[in-house]
């Protein structure tokens, strides 16, 4: 088993990206950060040092003496979100005192784990604090999710006061290397006028970007742009092919914006076949929108055979996540 270095990154799903990349500066403040993590010989005694006990004893004297990559590790070996050594049972104090020793020698992934850890109480109990500490270290050497999360505690206030214009410099250093989430935040922020004067084209701008890297959410706010004309000129062909991209990369808003267009016949034949299947998707997702829709498609037979029980079910499912729209509809099933 290759075990790469997004393993040291936690599973939740504000974190889950590919390893981070060495980004040249194009600012003062974003140094590349040290991508080294662990060499060729490190990582190859920490794959055999799951399942072989040699491997790990090897792996544990280098740790022992010193080697912040050999710590970082052993500190895998140990966290229970990953559960991969068949050698050790899985211990949140010792995976965490192990980052913590190779996070003081600089470990900037070490550093962005425990951060993530003591952020979400994964584990161990929750200490903005320690995480905000953390997450400072890692983002000091150019670290793009720990840059991204302090964009986040800065937005929402957690650990440190609510700063809207600290949240977007930290959010523009993480897309500055390369982080395509940080760049659906600065988009939002233009979107919605939160921390910047409203600004549609620079938010179509930053969309783009992140959508170039394959962010589904980014798909769905530039299918938006087209569909609305914001930012860029209407195009409901342009809506339609970021909405399926969006929705095959599983972003709910994308599913219900890609059903609605196969319903209505815009900019493409009309198939309300292909629309229950999307409004489904977008339903099972959470999408309140997709779940309104989905009651209807049950409620007149359209796309489906008529069924007003599952019409109900999915109607109260859209209400109950704040859907106005389908209280007026439930209230008016027979």
């Amino acid at each position: 088993m290759v075990w790469p270095q997004a393993a040291a990154l936690l599973v939740a799903g504000w974190l889950m990206i590919g390893p981070p990349e060495v980004y040249q500066p194009t600012v003062p403040w974003a140094k590349p950060m040290n991508n080294s993590a662990v060499g060729a010989q490190t990582d190859k005694l920490r794959n055999q040092a799951e399942t072989d006990q040699g491997a790990f004893r090897r792996l544990r004297e280098l740790a022992d003496g010193g080697s912040a990559m050999a710590q970082f590790a052993m500190g895998t070996l140990y966290d229970p979100d990953f559960r991969l050594s068949k050698i050790v049972s899985p211990d949140i104090n010792t995976s965490m005192a192990w980052y913590e020793k190779a996070a003081a020698q600089g470990h900037s992934i070490a550093q962005q784990d425990l951060a993530a850890k003591y952020y979400q109480g994964r584990w161990v109990p929750m200490n903005y604090n320690r995480a905000i500490y953390w997450f400072q270290k890692a983002a000091d050497q150019g670290n793009r999710v720990a840059e991204r999360i302090l964009g986040i505690a800065n937005e929402e206030g957690r650990g440190v006061a609510v700063n809207k214009t600290v949240a977007l410099e930290w959010y523009k250093r993480a897309a500055d290397h390369g982080d395509a989430i940080a760049e659906t935040k600065i988009g939002d922020a233009y979107l919605f006028g939160n921390g910047f004067a409203k600004s549609y084209t620079e938010a179509a701008r930053w969309f783009i970007r992140a959508a170039a890297q394959g962010n589904a959410y980014a798909d769905m706010r530039i299918g938006e742009c087209y569909l609305y004309g914001h930012g860029v000129e209407k195009n409901l062909e342009h809506a339609f092919d970021y909405f399926h991209k969006a929705a095959q990369g599983g972003d709910g808003d994308g599913q219900f914006y890609l059903g609605d267009m196969y319903d209505k016949g815009l900019a493409t034949p009309v198939d309300v076949e292909l629309a229950f299947d999307w409004f489904k998707k977008g339903a099972e997702n959470g999408n309140s929108y997709a779940q309104n829709a989905l009651g209807l498609a049950y409620a007149n037979g359209r796309g489906v055979r008529r069924n007003i029980g599952v019409a109900r079910y999915w109607l109260q499912k859209a209400k109950d996540n704040g859907s106005a729209d389908a209280a007026r509809n439930l209230a008016n099933l027979p």
